[in-house]
């Protein structure tokens, strides 16, 4: 198995895991919020949707510019081999502000978000056919929160945000 092939090995399991975790909510107790300044379990459904979709299409935008012979990205890149762990930990504050993009905004049952979650699994497919003997060094658009990545890195964020949320999602239980 190739390293692509193990990355997306990886953001497939932690989504799984993200899904079953999600699933033992009702539609009801999805929405129930702990406090004001706290999202429900739905909203954070609804987050990692949107999330993931802007990640792919992001690393798909900036590969479509590279097969022109163009730059997704040029500058230095202060994240340039580091772990997505330490990245985070060098650019998170400890209760971030989501960026628009991936903010929830439509609400409704976690059961929609759920199934929008589930048929992330072909455009991720489809992302790994695209970036075959594609050098995962290739920088990308820089993250909104993060900077300078990677497609290595991104897609290493892609099951970090899963993992990350996932444990929310679990305190809420």
């Amino acid at each position: 198995m190739n390293e692509l092939q193990k990355l997306i090995n990886e953001v497939e399991e932690a989504r799984s895991r993200f899904i079953e975790t999600a699933k033992t909510f009702t539609d009801e107790a999805s929405l129930i919020k702990p406090s004001e300044s706290t999202w429900c379990a739905s909203e954070i459904v609804e987050h990692i949707c949107w999330a993931e979709v802007s990640g792919v299409v992001g690393i798909l935008k900036a590969l479509n510019l590279i097969k022109q012979g163009k730059k997704a990205f040029e500058g230095e890149n202060p994240n340039e081999g580091l772990s997505i762990e330490a990245i985070i930990e060098n650019t998170w504050k400890p209760k971030e502000i989501v960026p628009p993009i991936a903010a929830p905004r439509f609400g409704g049952p976690i059961s929609y978000w759920i199934v929008c979650l589930e048929n992330q699994k072909q455009p991720l497919e489809n992302l790994q056919k695209q970036l075959e003997n594609i050098d995962l060094d290739t920088m990308m658009f820089p993250h909104p929160i993060s900077g300078a990545m990677n497609i290595r890195q991104r897609i290493q964020f892609l099951k970090f945000h899963l993992d990350r949320h996932r444990n929310q999602i679990l305190t809420l239980k």
